[in-house]
């Protein structure tokens, strides 16, 4: 989390970071939404890696990837 916050005043327009692995679930939705918040308001990409499926519910694409494979790439 500290590195996202390092990386947003530089407006980046992509963020990358599997940054709920540590978090209780709590926590981890209140990181999800403030960087759906940031998305819509700032126009940000975000690359969310995850073992969480809860968070992945809350994404407009998922890409499941196992073994290095590509099993499902579903727009939502």
């Amino acid at each position: 989390m500290i590195a996202v916050a390092r990386a947003l005043p530089n407006s980046p327009s992509i963020i990358l970071d599997g940054l709920t692995g540590s978090l209780n679930s709590d926590n981890s939705q209140k990181i999800v939404q403030l960087l759906n918040d940031l998305h819509i308001e700032e126009d940000i990409t975000l690359i969310i890696i995850t073992h969480d499926l809860n968070i992945g519910e809350e994404a407009e694409r998922v890409i499941n990837i196992l073994d290095g494979k590509l099993r499902s790439n579903e727009v939502l």
